[in-house]
């Protein structure tokens, strides 16, 4: 009996029989490759559900040179001289989302604020949130940064004074995501779901009638005072 090494090369004495494990992992890495390089593929928009090894075979042979910093990603892809932020800052890495690792481009992260803390999950207490949310108010402007469901706009009021069963009804993750500009367009409407009670349509009409002369001014951004 011959022990073959059957992926070997013939003249290593094995059978010169490709791996296949390692040959899907490279296509798919090619996948990912032409998902960044050729956006116009018909497939583009797919989730691929590409395997890790491939992505981290992606990441490690391939690095971006910089032009306007919409393609290359902040904290996935290497554009700082051929690394990337994990090799400089692999426990900052750690504190960011995911969501935000697989989106944020190098464009889009260094126009962020001078606050270097505002990517972070900071994980604060419901109280100290509870607190931030009494003791300020927005004056409004554009409306894209204060919280629709959250903050305090409605002439120093928020809305959960004015309608507390219509706000019982939004998922927490849309209560913490949509700003004033989205919640006057209509948002909060599809936000609320079917089931409105009596109770419910009232609280709509009252928050209905305090937000019809809400003006908002493109041109300023909203200002947080305590």
């Amino acid at each position: 009996m011959v022990a073959w090494e059957v992926c070997s090369p013939k003249y290593y004495d094995g059978l010169g029989i490709p791996n296949l494990c390692l040959i899907n992992f490279t296509l798919r890495c090619r996948w990912a490759w032409l998902h960044r390089v050729d956006p116009d593929k018909a497939w583009a928009e797919f989730d691929l559900g590409l395997p890790r090894q491939s992505m981290e075979l992606l990441h490690s042979t391939t690095c971006y040179t910089l032009g306007n910093g919409e393609k290359a990603k902040f904290w996935q892809d290497r554009w700082i001289n051929a690394r990337w932020v994990e090799e400089i800052a692999p426990n900052l890495l750690a504190l960011i989302p995911p969501s935000k690792v697989r989106a944020h481009s190098v464009k889009v992260s260094l126009g962020l604020p001078d606050k270097p803390w505002v990517e972070f999950d900071l994980g604060l207490p419901r109280r100290s949130m509870e607190l931030l949310h009494s003791a300020t108010c927005y004056t409004l402007g554009n409306g894209e940064k204060a919280r629709f469901w959250q903050d305090r706009w409605i002439n120093r009021r928020r809305v959960e004074e004015i309608a507390p069963n219509l706000l019982a009804l939004i998922h927490p993750s849309k209560v913490r995501a949509c700003s004033v500009k989205e919640g006057l367009t209509g948002t909060c409407l599809r936000d609320c779901g079917p089931d409105m009670g009596e109770a419910v349509v009232a609280e709509f009409f009252l928050l209905w009638h305090a937000l019809a002369r809400i003006r908002l001014v493109p041109e300023r951004e909203d200002v947080l005072t305590w």
